[in-house]
Order: structure tokens, then sequence, then C-alpha cells
């Protein structure tokens, strides 16, 4: 349902160094190169009938299968109808993470993208039906809750492996915000968040997640929409 693309040049950046930053760590830990890294790659969740249930990593030129990534369960290390995936930089791991929300299994899970290991996985009583994943500027986790009709912040970027996925806060929950089943979710080049639902709208908020903007109804005409799941 969700597809990302991958620049070859981040494989070439050492995952020490926070992407949003021009900090650099110490650490001399070498980043392995994975056997794709001299073109761009496509990420794409593969959920079809609830039997796949896995992540194929795809040259873009060749269309060339290079690496797959999970398979049907529910124990750690395997994916449970998986939705959306993005990439992120963790000081803490050498290589470059993939997240993966699991809607069945309530939690998103981290995989190395070179070795397809599992790194870390984490939950929240609110993180109910988690749909959309995106990294924001300052490396947090961002999560669409369909069921819980909550958009979670989590912490991402930290050199605290026990912080990793810590909940930073509730957006729609208690707040006076209310998203009726969150899809998708993204960041614009502002920092401002883009929170699409299952009841047609699209809602920006800005860097306090406090809402900007909202639009869209049922239908094919401009401005309008049919549950957009992908932003």
């Amino acid at each position: 349902r969700h597809i990302t693309i991958i620049p070859k040049n981040l494989f070439e950046t050492s995952n020490n160094t926070n992407p949003n930053t021009s900090t650099s760590s110490s650490s001399s830990t070498p980043q392995k190169q994975p056997p794709f890294s001299n073109e761009d790659v496509l990420v794409i969740v593969d959920c079809s009938d609830y039997k796949y249930d896995r992540i194929v990593l795809i040259e873009k030129t060749s269309g060339k299968v290079k690496s797959v990534i999970g398979k049907p369960g529910s124990q750690p290390g395997k994916l449970n109808y998986p939705i959306g995936n993005a990439i992120i930089k963790l000081p803490i791991y050498p290589n470059l993470a993939l997240l993966v929300t699991e809607n069945n299994n309530d939690c998103v899970s981290c995989f190395d993208i070179t070795t397809g290991q599992l790194i870390s996985q984490f939950t929240h009583p609110k993180m109910r039906g988690p749909m959309g994943i995106c990294v924001n500027t300052t490396g947090h986790i961002i999560v669409a809750n369909y069921t819980s009709n909550v958009v979670s912040i989590h912490t991402g970027y930290t050199n605290n492996p026990k912080k990793f996925g810590a909940v930073i806060k509730l957006v729609g929950d208690n707040d006076g915000i209310v998203f009726n089943n969150p899809l998708s979710v993204a960041v614009n080049s502002r920092g401002e968040l883009i929170v699409s639902t299952y009841q047609h709208k699209i809602y920006i908020l800005n860097r306090d997640y406090q809402i900007i903007k909202s639009f869209g109804s049922h239908g094919t005409e401009n401005g309008q929409f049919n549950n957009p799941y992908a932003l």
C-alpha cells in the first residue's frame, strides 16, 4: 500500500550522522554496504490477501528484487499485516533502518535494511490499527493510528535505546482535535504535519501540532477524495 524511494546517496552516508544536522558522531563503526547501494531502491509493502506480509526491496531502474524482509507471523521479527514504512538513521546503529507499521500487531517494527534483522519494536495503548508512518525533520517518528483515532509522536533519533519509540505526544487524544480514522501522515518542507483520514479529509498541522488548515470531502471532483490512503 505504501512505497518509499531510498536515494542511493543515503546508503553512502553513515548512520552515525543525524540527517537533520551537520554534527557527526565520533563512532568509527563501519557501515555495511547493501548489494543495491549503486542505485535508488523502492521499498514496497506487500500484504495482499493477508498471506504475504513482507517488505520487498526492488532496484528502481532494473526492477530486480534485491531483498525481502519479514514473513507472516505475530512473533517479533515477523510481520502481521504491514501497512506503512519509513526510513530512519539511528545514531545507536550503524546501518540504515526501516520502520514498518503492523496493523494487526498494533506496533511498529524497526529492521536493519541491510541485514533484514529486527532492531527494535515498540507499541503503546493508543497504538491501535497503525497505518501510515513518517519521520519528521527533528527525527521524531509519527504514526497514524486508524482504530484509536490518534496520531502518535515517538522518539526516533536518540542515543538511548531505551527511549526509542517512547511517546512524546498523542495528537487527537482529548486535546480538541478529532481525527476520524487517520490513514496516512507526511511532513512537508516547513516541518508541518499532514494527515489524511478515512473520512476523505486532509489536515495540516503546525510544528506545535495545532490544525492550521483542513479540506476535502467525499467525491471525484477537485478537492474531493475517496479514502486517501497515502500522502
